[in-house]
């Protein structure tokens, strides 16, 4: 039996700064920006400038997202709350794209490991109310390896070629989140391989033949297996279940069938 753990945004971000802090550069003379910091945090040479910038762009909502979490929790105090925002508010300078090229020293004191364990601290509070499962290890094992299988099947010249590139960048991005899973929160990961999803259904629709349109949907039955997963693993659990419900049914109806 698989044991489904539970964890909130502030539980996600703590892993992700207390990565990010070990890439400060050691001196004010050291040249290495904050955007070189999520680079390295994300080991993300490999992939594309926009996509780190969207990945910066999801840090930054999920702060946003705490903020918005602490204003609603009716069992605390004003001063606990604004003490809570001040947490959150330590680290939103590292997502200030204005500030991407700035020398990583200029953040040093707001990454500092307790500032990290104050996000710790928060995701405890938050957590009786705003926790959601998370993918085990072997979930994310079985995702990757589909993954895998999926891209070598868009290897096939017979599908229409701009939409097969699209979606091979689409999953190349996916398998980069999936191997730092501590730093993806299950609706992100749901979310991303719900639009993979959707993406494969237009390219089976596209297709010219009866052949490519088989291969096609191989590959979107492939993803939404995929997508089913993260659903049967948010539904394990009461918090989220109708959010995600919602996009599982209308991802649904959006390829024609019931899911």
């Amino acid at each position: 039996m698989i044991d489904y753990v539970e964890k909130t945004a502030p539980d996600t971000l703590e892993a992700v700064f207390m990565t990010f802090r070990t890439f400060l550069p050691n001196a004010p003379n050291t040249n290495v920006s904050i955007l070189d910091m999520w680079i390295r945090t994300f080991d993300a040479e490999t992939v594309s400038q926009s996509a780190i910038y969207a990945r910066i762009g999801q840090i930054a909502d999920l702060l946003e997202e705490i903020n918005m979490q602490i204003e609603s929790m009716s069992s605390l105090t004003q001063p606990r709350k604004a003490r809570a925002r001040s947490v959150v508010s330590n680290f939103l300078p590292t997502v200030t794209l204005g500030n991407l090229f700035v020398n990583g020293w200029s953040i040093r004191d707001n990454c500092s490991v307790e500032n990290c364990g104050s996000l710790g601290f928060l995701g405890d509070a938050l957590r009786p109310k705003f926790s959601e499962n998370v993918l085990s290890s072997e979930d994310v094992a079985e995702i990757l390896s589909a993954l895998s299988e999926i891209k070598t099947s868009l290897d096939d010249d017979r599908l229409p070629l701009r939409l097969r590139i699209s979606l091979q960048r689409q999953i190349d991005i996916l398998i980069w989140r999936l191997k730092h899973p501590a730093f993806e929160t299950l609706q992100q990961a749901s979310d991303a391989l719900g639009r993979a999803t959707l993406s494969a259904n237009q390219l089976e629709r596209l297709c010219p033949d009866e052949d490519s349109r088989e291969r096609a949907s191989e590959v979107r039955g492939k993803l939404l297996g995929c997508f089913q997963k993260t659903v049967d693993v948010m539904e394990r659990g009461a918090k989220g279940a109708v959010a995600v419900k919602i996009a599982h049914d209308a991802i649904g109806s959006l390829l024609g069938h019931s899911t």
